[in-house]
């Protein structure tokens, strides 16, 4: 088991409720470490310093060193769904120094957040690139979250479909197109040193072929950031 400070992770200062060194335990399949315990404190550098140190609205499931930047595990309490939801985010060694560019990865049935940020390698070309990677969970969790009494692989937990059910008791917590559209980039917009000027979105299966969140909603979030931020400067 390695022994890394948990300050100097990916070059990149963090602000935790202790100072002593955490213990790390590899994960083959990345080649990278991780840690699974979830804490509550900033993890990655507030653009400018203003809010450098602030306590986040998420909790950090895990974190691992990754091709020079930081491979994260993200949980928070979401108003959309009622319940703790989780997403990955790859953050780039470059988002130290500015905001970077988002790129949103929507996984297909059964999938969690875990499918792409393990599988797929993506983390090389987006710190080449300078690319904030986002991979939400396809579904929201949790013993009173209904799932399908046949036990579908397509329909309940883990098949969300990016949509907002219509009928109960599913419209109670299935709500994945507010989730996806309006609340996760607000929340990646305020926590992570996102530039949400410039996104892009792809996805396989279930999240390839889905009509929601569109390329379009990206442009009508990113023309809503644009306004409040024309409307803080007056």
């Amino acid at each position: 088991m390695a022994q890394i400070g948990a300050k100097h992770l990916a070059g990149i200062s963090l602000s935790s409720p202790s100072s002593r060194a955490v213990a790390l335990t590899p994960n083959v399949l990345c080649g990278i470490v991780s840690y699974g315990t979830p804490r509550r404190f900033a993890t990655v550098p507030r653009i400018g310093g203003e809010r450098f140190g602030e306590i986040m609205a998420l909790d950090v499931v895990s974190q691992s060193c990754c091709f020079g930047g930081t491979q994260f595990t993200y949980q928070h309490q979401s108003s959309e769904t009622g319940t703790a939801m989780r997403f990955a985010a790859f953050v780039p060694r470059r988002a130290a120094q500015h905001p970077v560019p988002v790129v949103w990865y929507l996984s297909g049935l059964t999938c969690t957040e875990e499918n792409f940020t393990v599988k797929a390698g993506a983390q090389r070309i987006a710190a080449e690139l300078g690319l904030l990677l986002i991979a939400p969970d396809t579904s929201p969790r949790g013993d009173a979250v209904p799932g399908d009494p046949a036990s579908s692989y397509d329909f309940g937990l883990g098949a969300g479909f990016y949509v907002d059910a219509t009928q109960p008791p599913w419209c109670r917590n299935y709500r994945m197109a507010s989730y996806v559209e309006r609340e996760l980039p607000g929340l990646i917009s305020s926590e992570l040193p996102a530039d949400v000027t410039r996104q892009s979105i792809m996805g396989h299966s279930m999240g390839g072929t889905v009509p929601s969140p569109s390329p379009c909603a990206i442009k009508v979030a990113t023309q809503r950031y644009r306004l409040s931020r024309r409307s803080a400067r007056r």
